[in-house]
């Protein structure tokens, strides 16, 4: 019987209890679904590290940049970790939240903001159009080019 090298098992979070995958010869040293687990797990069990590591987390940190950085799509997201509408990493999406602050109210999550200019990293309220659904957004988006949004 043949056994395969790269064999993957089931290993639980600690910190989420989420399942998670590991190659077999970590099985026992592999406690954590994710860095973010891992640093939640180290400031609950040795809290006096940020006192004693403080150049490590947050503001201090070497690579801290104000709590925005660019998501694969191209789009700002900001660090809110108690803002509603955030994700389960605690942020939301610029342009979102730009407008949501502007209307007084959260946005639906069939709501789409469009950028009138076309840059994602353009935020500024002006450069910001609401659509109540995805439907209004394709409709709006052949109505000025004739083609559908990609």
């Amino acid at each position: 019987m043949e056994v395969m090298k790269n064999t993957r098992v089931d290993k639980i979070c600690l910190i989420c209890n989420k399942s998670f995958k590991v190659p077999k010869h970590r099985i026992k040293t592999a406690k954590f679904c994710s860095l973010s687990c891992k640093s939640k797990y180290i400031q609950k069990i040795h809290p006096e590290l940020r006192k004693k590591l403080p150049h490590k987390f947050g503001k201090n940190h070497h690579n801290w940049s104000g709590g925005r950085f660019l998501d694969k799509s191209g789009y700002v997201l900001l660090r809110k970790t108690t803002y509603p509408n955030c994700n389960h990493r605690g942020y939301v999406i610029e342009h979102r939240w730009v407008m949501e602050k502007h209307i007084g109210r959260l946005l639906e999550t069939r709501e789409h903001v469009h950028h009138i200019n076309g840059i994602k990293t353009d935020n500024r309220i002006e450069n910001l159009m609401l659509f109540k659904n995805a439907k209004d957004h394709a409709n709006y988006h052949v109505s000025i080019t004739g083609l559908p949004h990609n």
